[in-house]
């Protein structure tokens, strides 16, 4: 079913962004999970369905909650309608605010930047690199 697919795409997604915000390589994750990096690198494609354990071990290797890392994927695959506070990525800047939130406009930036190719990602990360 391609829902099905669309939701392990978007776990997959957010695991890799969470485990190269931690500078963690494929090979470093699968060794702390015991699973291999070719096992890691298909969880984050979508191209293997991830079991609950291996997730939630990654999402606790990661800084991640489970359920709001979930629920976020069940966003963006349309799953879900978009709440109005999406819990995102764990923040250390307020340690009584666990997460961030992802307002709308932030929402559907992320959502239009999954759909455009490589080439147009490198272009606008460039971009919106020099506008800091």
């Amino acid at each position: 079913m391609k829902m099905d697919k669309d939701l392990y795409i978007q776990i997959g997604f957010l695991l890799r962004l969470a485990r190269q915000s931690k500078k963690m390589s494929l090979a470093d994750a699968g060794d702390k999970v015991n699973k291999s990096k070719v096992s890691i690198k298909r969880y984050e494609d979508g191209d293997s369905r991830i079991d609950t354990p291996t997730f939630e071990k990654l999402c606790r290797l990661y800084g991640l909650d489970p359920e709001a890392t979930l629920l976020e994927a069940k966003t963006f695959a349309g799953m879900v309608k978009h709440p109005t506070h999406t819990p995102t990525y764990e923040t250390d800047t307020d340690p009584d605010r666990r997460f961030e939130v992802l307002t709308d406009d932030e929402y559907d930036l992320v959502t239009t930047y999954r759909k455009i190719s490589d080439e147009s990602k490198v272009t606008l990360l460039a971009l919106a690199k020099n506008m800091k």
